[in-house]
């Protein structure tokens, strides 16, 4: 994994948020959350 210092500190260029690693049940559910709200404002 060389190359994910590099990946992580392009999102932090973009937003600082995006940087923040997350255990991977937590980083799942946000995903889900994320993209379930956007289909339901799409549908609307």
């Amino acid at each position: 994994m060389p190359l994910a210092p590099a990946y992580y500190t392009r999102l932090k260029d973009i937003d600082e948020a995006l940087s923040v690693q997350y255990p991977v049940n937590q980083a799942i559910f946000m995903a889900l959350e994320l993209v379930l709200r956007d289909a339901f404002y799409k549908q609307q």
